[in-house]
């Protein structure tokens, strides 16, 4: 969830951020913009409180070197929503501080825990390897393909509703460009672990984008495996699902010039991802990244090799699956 609900469900929220040399401060009481009037011992949700009444302002409270920048934020739950025993899970703020430095190459996460001030504790994450390092993270049995990483991009056009100055909503075309960041490994389970995201949320519910994944990998697969069944030594008709065994991929699509429409995101809880230009752009990526892979010399026979042998070996197990064998892979 963004800023606007964390700061409808605080008490009090306050936001400070540097920037052009000065450090800028602004205040909320359940969503209201005003003024605290804070004791010398520091900002609490017991201060008294004056609401703006005719506009709001900001406050400008100190001084910082010219080139700094950055954003602070600081919240008080409020108890009239959440419960007394209400706690913050420190696990929780790890995994998505953990998540979030994957996502986004060469930053520094750190969360401090000060609860216990005579013990605090202080963990922090930086992945400058992205989705690769991400995939390495998640995969927890051994690999039988190095980890993979393909990249792309594209642009469309569609047309959304845009705010005008005067405050008129008109429709525009807009061009818009995706970037794809993608990768991935086999190990030798049969579990598959997929992560996708559009931006830095999480969609675990798929969407578009993962579809357009994973019939871009099928189709490339099926052509590579054909293409080589002689040299492989193929022979038989394997499961379907037989690529995706083993898998763990983790990808996220990067919008370049503003955020997708609220429209493209389903659900409430923005789970899921229903923009069809997503699924295209996956899916091109997917069969030209992996396809120039798997096409080099020295990588087409240890790769598809390995996933043979591996799916000689669980034929027999992969055979009472039921509803997982879908469908026919030449493989």
């Amino acid at each position: 969830m963004g800023a606007s609900v964390v700061n409808a469900l605080s008490e009090r929220l306050d936001v400070w951020v540097d920037r052009g040399g000065q450090t800028h401060h602004m205040a909320f009481r359940r969503g209201e913009p005003g003024q605290w009037a804070d004791a010398p011992s520091g900002p609490s949700p017991a201060s008294t409180f004056a609401p703006f009444t005719t506009g709001s302002q900001i406050d400008i409270t100190g001084k910082v070197a010219k080139a700094r920048t950055g954003t602070r934020t600081r919240y008080w739950a409020d108890r009239q929503i959440f419960n007394k025993n209400a706690r913050f899970s420190y696990e929780d703020l790890l995994t998505r501080a953990r998540q979030t430095a994957f996502l986004v190459p060469g930053l520094t996460l750190t969360i401090r825990d000060e609860r216990n001030p005579a013990e605090p504790h202080e963990e922090s994450f930086r992945y400058d390897g992205g989705a690769k390092d991400f995939v390495d993270f998640v995969a927890t049995d051994a690999g039988i393909t190095d980890t993979w990483e393909i990249q792309g991009k594209g642009s469309y056009k569609e047309t959304v509703p845009v705010l005008k100055a005067d405050g008129a909503l008109v429709s525009e075309e807009v061009e818009r460009e995706c970037v794809v960041d993608i990768a991935l490994r086999w190990g030798v389970g049969y579990e598959t672990e997929v992560r996708s995201f559009v931006n830095i949320i999480s969609t675990p519910k798929g969407g578009t984008h993962q579809a357009g994944f994973e019939t871009g990998l099928t189709k490339i697969m099926r052509k590579v495996i054909e293409t080589n069944a002689r040299r492989l030594k193929a022979h038989g008709q394997g499961r379907r699902r037989a690529h995706r065994e083993g898998r763990h991929h983790g990808g996220a699509d990067r919008h370049r010039h503003g955020p997708y429409p609220r429209a493209a995101v389903r659900g409430s809880d923005q789970g899921g991802l229903g923009h069809h230009a997503r699924a295209r752009h996956r899916r091109e990526d997917r069969r030209d990244g992996t396809e120039r892979y798997l096409h080099q010399p020295q990588a087409r026979p240890q790769a598809a090799g390995k996933l043979r042998a591996r799916e000689d070996r669980g034929g027999d197990a992969g055979a009472g699956r039921g509803s997982q064998a879908e469908g026919d892979l030449a493989a």
